[in-house]
């Protein structure tokens, strides 16, 4: 599929007119005077300690990230002036993934219901933009624009755009907005979130992980339910979400869970929190503690920082 050169147009103009969507101090002002409650450091042990809070008392929480793959599946049909970029940047996320499928219409839409159910079902939101490790101009989002990054830079500014203008909405007046790179902080106090918690599952295609968390906490109960190998991509329906929903247990009061499954991380959070469960996106934070370096963020901290996090 190509995408009309008026549609790309579209978005430079776009990123042209909003430079501010760049300044993480703008981001952190436009949600903190909706009166939101606002996590800037992705560091920070507030988020652990509202982890920990939920599963001491048992309680139903969801925290989830929103980015730019996230984007590319909850704006879809938000940007109706480039409907090719939209249908385009949605297909090669879901055929960059494991769990893949054949797209069709009917399914983006639903998948869009998904991921917005996923962010009103949500206790703490990480956002794109709220925190960088290094300082980025609308001119640089453009020429990676320019140079043929559609999915990622499209999903990247939309993943600002789009939050900002639901963020006044009445369902999220009871949640925390922190950054997408929040898994750094769970990542940092791992142990401490673990002895919280009766229970652990986990969803990921990262099984030597989950041995190493087994013989770090020998006392500590562990389930696995492997993502990731489920791909059939001349089906027409993700059979794969609804079999890990049927492999959810239906109790899951007080159990700690880390999810790295791409953008269906959210749908599974979802579901995790309906049965009384925590669940935490810990998304890349699986390489990491694998000891594998695979986004360009991780690459621009200091090394001795993150070989802390391998197990």
């Amino acid at each position: 599929m190509s995408i009309p050169q008026q549609e790309l147009d579209i978005v430079v103009r776009s990123i042209q007119e909003h430079p501010e969507y760049f300044d993480t101090d703008f981001i952190y002002s436009s949600f903190h005077t909706l009166g939101l409650e606002v996590i800037q450091d992705p560091f920070s042990k507030e988020i652990i300690n509202k982890i920990i809070h939920a599963l001491e008392h048992e309680q139903p929480y969801s925290v989830i990230r929103i980015g730019d793959g996230e984007a590319n599946i909850l704006t879809y049909g938000h940007y109706p002036e480039t409907p090719y970029l939209n249908k385009w940047v949605f297909k090669k996320i879901i055929a960059l993934q494991q769990d893949a499928f054949s797209l069709s219409e009917s399914w983006m839409l639903q998948l869009q219901e998904l991921m917005l159910d996923s962010i009103k079902e949500a206790d703490i939101i990480g956002v794109t933009g709220l925190w960088r490790p290094k300082k980025v101009s609308a001119k640089l989002i453009e020429s990676m624009f320019i140079d043929n990054k559609y999915r990622g830079v499209s999903g990247h500014w939309r993943a600002i755009d789009y939050l900002l203008e639901i963020a006044p909405q009445s369902f999220f007046k009871t949640k925390t907005i922190a950054s997408a790179h929040l898994y750094f902080s769970l990542l940092e106090h791992l142990s401490e979130i673990l002895t919280s918690t009766k229970k652990l599952l986990v969803l990921s295609d990262k099984e030597t992980v989950i041995s190493q968390l087994k013989m770090q906490h020998p006392d500590l109960t562990v389930e696995y339910i492997p993502v990731g190998s489920r791909s059939n991509k001349n089906n027409d329906s993700p059979d794969f979400l609804f079999q890990i929903k049927q492999q959810l247990p239906t109790d899951l009061s007080g159990c700690l869970c880390l999810i790295g499954a791409g953008p269906w991380t959210e749908v599974y959070c979802t579901w995790i929190k309906q049965r009384g469960g925590v669940a935490v996106d810990l998304g890349s934070g699986f390489d990491l503690l694998g000891g594998e370096i695979t986004r360009p963020i991780h690459k621009l901290l200091n090394q001795s920082k993150l070989g802390k996090y391998i197990l």
